[in-house]
């Protein structure tokens, strides 16, 4: 009974470490072509969320920037900025 035990809280644990781990990529980047601050940050945030990877992203029009999750397997900062690109707003990966 206790291997039992043992054994599910361990696929458990080990399930869970996995799935953080899928998602410990973050950058930033910076955004152009945002002039209306109500509704570009909202755009560019839905056009970075559609993409298959991105987990989440955070942007800020007073910074001018988007900070982005995502799975390293599934997207790269050049498949997000070309998805910028392509909906009229530019884009680069930010220095730190």
């Amino acid at each position: 009974m206790f291997r039992k035990i043992s054994f599910y809280l361990t696929f458990v644990f080990v399930t869970l470490i996995m799935s953080v781990s899928l998602f410990a990529a973050e950058i930033i980047l910076n955004i152009t072509g945002m002039t209306w601050p109500s509704s570009w940050p909202v755009r560019v945030k839905r056009v970075l969320e559609e993409l298959d990877g991105v987990k989440k992203a955070r942007v800020s029009f007073e910074r001018k920037e988007a900070v982005v999750k995502f799975n390293e397997k599934k997207v790269n900062a050049r498949k997000m900025i070309d998805a910028l690109v392509s909906e009229g707003y530019g884009g680069s990966l930010k220095k730190k």
